[in-house]
């Protein structure tokens, strides 16, 4: 009986140990993220990629560390870097395809991986483009409450060139929604770079068409969100002060 209580115990511990480890990898990523240290950010999906006990769940948590890690280094025409986390990230993300797992998440970072390879040979844009939307569009499909989707189809249409059906104004709708979804559950949003992440997305898009008063809104919306976020404190923002406060 003796035996029989330790080993419940010992289960226990185990079990609680994996729950705080998934715990901090999200912990982990949101403060590299606000504090722009992108090579612990490299070194955590390393570790995560390297760990052969990948539950579902698990698997789905690197993929979108790594589809953050893919973006940061397009951004930042790192593009041998970006090919290399776009080929580990697309492995995962059929990994789940396989297992019918998550499919509207799995159609959503598919929609996304195409948009990648056109940021990396912006020539390929007339084949992976319509991949691109269709993948959102089934992603909508699947779960119409996946934020995710909608900021996939709302980048689809964001990026588009108008002339080839691209509408900005569309892509805001979709972001709205995203923001509207992801804010009905204030728990999973709390140190969340996912949230933050959409919200500097809306704020560069209302940017982007001239819209200046309400990007700068959504820059105070973050910095009150997370006052410690560098990228937003110390560069957009004060940019997009300087545009709003001319003569």
């Amino acid at each position: 009986m003796e035996r029989k209580t330790y080993l419940i115990i010992a289960l226990l511990i185990a079990f609680t140990t994996s729950i705080m480890a998934q715990k901090d990898y999200k912990s982990a990523i949101y403060n590299a993220y606000i504090s722009n240290k992108m090579d612990t950010w490299k070194r955590i999906i390393d570790e995560m990629e390297r760990d052969e006990q990948h539950n579902h769940a698990l698997t789905l948590e690197l993929i979108n560390y790594q589809y953050g890690y893919v973006g940061y280094c397009i951004g930042l025409k790192r593009s041998d870097e970006a090919k290399l986390y776009l080929g580990k990230l697309e492995a995962n993300v059929e990994k789940l395809k396989k297992k019918k797992e998550k499919l509207s998440y799995i159609n959503a970072y598919k929609a996304s991986i195409y948009g990648f390879k056109i940021g990396l040979a912006p020539i390929r844009a007339p084949f992976e483009g319509p991949s691109s939307i269709s993948a959102a569009k089934e992603a909508l499909k699947l779960d119409a409450k996946n934020p995710l989707a909608h900021l996939a189809y709302g980048n689809t249409q964001f990026y588009m060139p108008e002339a080839f059906g691209g509408s900005k104004k569309l892509a805001i709708s979709h972001y709205l929604q995203a923001q509207k979804l992801m804010e009905q559950h204030p728990a999973a949003i709390a140190n969340d770079w996912n949230y933050l992440s959409l919200l500097v997305t809306m704020a560069k898009a209302y940017d982007k068409i001239g819209q200046k008063n309400t990007a700068k809104a959504y820059y105070e919306k973050i910095l009150a969100l997370e006052p410690n976020f560098r990228w937003i404190r110390d560069e957009l923002y004060p940019a997009i002060l300087k545009e709003t406060t001319k003569p």
